[in-house]
């Protein structure tokens, strides 16, 4: 069963709130940090990435944790329906790849800071 776009998107933002922003150096930090769960049990096909400015203190746990992958490259453009960015304590997009109910464009711009660009 796949998990609504709601409960995904506003989990990662307490994610990402709540894992601050302690990189111990700016030295070698990659410009973008990614968690594909397209391949994951029980989420829906979405991408999540995290821009400058983010920590990685449980970003990368937590992804393994929920089956997704992890990288420091953009997710694919291949396939996808469009991304979901905000401002939230660093930049944060998450991009959709399958259609979702709620449709996830409508779920963005419902929700504080969210903004929606198709493909």
């Amino acid at each position: 069963m796949a998990r609504s776009g709601a409960f995904f998107i506003a989990g990662v933002t307490l994610l990402v709130t709540a894992c601050g922003n302690s990189d111990s150096s700016d030295e070698d930090v990659p410009s973008i940090r990614t968690c594909d769960y397209r391949a994951a049990e029980n989420h829906e096909s979405t991408c999540v990435e995290w821009g400058p400015g983010r920590g990685t203190d449980g970003l990368m746990s937590a992804c393994d944790e929920l089956g997704g992958d992890w990288s420091n490259e953009a997710c694919p453009a291949e396939g996808r329906l469009g991304c979901c960015s905000f401002e939230s304590n660093g930049s944060m997009r998450e991009c959709f790849y399958e259609i979702s109910s709620p449709d996830p464009a409508t779920l963005c711009t419902d929700l504080d800071g969210g903004t929606w660009t198709p493909g």
